[in-house]
């Protein structure tokens, strides 16, 4: 955890730059993508922080399947217990991120 908690703290410092959050993006997605698909629960409270932190100023296509992900890891939060609410918490600001950048695209997707 404390690894993630870095990285996070990493992105949130660098989010004013646009080159270097480009160049941390695909780093970052491969250890989202991998806690994700895993479903290495005791992660996805860092995991979300992550993705929120990515998709806060803008969404790139890479992103779109990030948001796949999450579905799938929404229905096993549904059947377990994390952090009380607070995880579910996370999950729901990370897809809130995704509304103002894309809506027209969540429309096509659907």
């Amino acid at each position: 955890m404390g690894l993630l908690n870095t990285i996070d703290t990493l992105l949130s410092v660098m989010e004013t730059n646009e080159e270097i959050m480009k160049q941390l993006q695909p780093i970052v997605l491969a250890v989202v993508g991998d806690i994700f698909n895993r479903k290495e629960s005791e992660f996805y409270e860092e995991a979300l922080s992550l993705v929120y932190d990515l998709t806060s100023k803008s969404i790139s296509p890479e992103m779109w399947h990030v948001l796949e992900l999450m579905y799938k890891v929404n229905i096993v939060l549904q059947n377990i217990y994390l952090n009380g609410c607070f995880c579910r918490w996370k999950f729901l600001t990370s897809v809130h991120a995704y509304k103002p950048h894309g809506v027209s695209k969540l429309n096509r997707k659907t």
